[in-house]
């Protein structure tokens, strides 16, 4: 991906995260584009954020991505286990070679 569209994501990420989340239920407070975003968005742009977050869509993507960083986590926790208990025995292995 582009550094621009890298930026772009974690833009609309951080939004999502910062503010569309905390304001769940108060669609008066969804309405409005947060003061520090107006002088770069539109209000329609605005309000199809808006509408897309709150979708079917996105919520499965959510799901599935939270998912996938989930399984990914555990990938690295059990092989950081695994290598962990392998190079211990293997020191104790050499230990009682030595010995």
């Amino acid at each position: 991906m582009t550094r621009i569209g890298d930026l772009l994501r974690n833009f609309r990420r951080k939004v999502y995260a910062g503010y569309i989340v905390p304001n769940l239920g108060k669609p008066k407070k969804l309405a409005r584009i947060p003061k520090r975003y107006r002088s770069m968005v539109e209000q329609t742009d605005w309000d199809k954020f808006v509408t897309y977050t709150q979708s079917d869509k996105c919520k499965v993507l959510i799901f599935y991505s939270n998912v996938y960083h989930n399984f990914i986590l555990n990938i690295i926790l059990n092989s950081y286990e695994i290598i962990t208990n392998f190079v211990v025995t293997m020191c104790q292995i050499r230990k009682k070679e030595h010995d």
